[in-house]
């Protein structure tokens, strides 16, 4: 893509991707032996089963084998991280997806790529997820909004 760019929110500061370690989140097999997600926050939610409160997880992204991420890749990734409302609940079981959709802005560049993940509401058993990836060249190649379907155990629920 030609033209301008601006964000109103740099790119985070994120320890090197050799400082991380894997987020000890549960995953497919096939989907774990092929994609490593390495968190920066929220790694105590899966490690500690200690939520956070945040709504919120940032990470890195890569491929195992260290192939550059292409937009197909960036199309996976949008769906690989834990829901960000883990982060309010601790980790629940199924969150289905009710829609998703990825933009593509650039093509990443090689390397691992940074993520957040962020919801704001939940409303009714409803959520939104937001996206947002980075490259090793500091680009936002990617965006995504998630909606999906939460059902938070009644002893989980807060009180008053």
């Amino acid at each position: 893509l030609q033209g301008e760019s601006w964000s109103a929110k740099p790119r985070p500061d994120y320890p090197a991707w050799a400082d991380c370690a894997p987020s000890g989140q549960d995953a497919v097999e096939f989907f774990r032996e092929r994609v490593e997600v390495r968190l920066v926050s929220g790694v105590e939610v899966f490690t500690e089963r200690r939520p956070t409160g945040s709504g919120e997880f940032r990470g890195w992204i890569a491929h195992r084998d260290a192939a550059a991420p292409d937009a197909l890749s960036l199309l996976m990734f949008a769906d690989a991280f834990a829901p960000p409302v883990f982060s309010v609940f601790g980790p629940l079981h199924w969150v289905p997806t009710v829609e998703l959709t990825v933009q593509l802005r650039a093509h990443p560049g090689p390397g691992p790529l940074q993520a957040r993940f962020y919801s704001r509401h939940l409303t009714r058993g409803v959520i939104e997820e937001d996206g947002e990836f980075w490259d090793s060249d500091g680009r936002l190649v990617a965006i995504s909004r998630q909606t999906a379907k939460v059902r938070v155990p009644p002893e989980l629920v807060p009180r008053g």
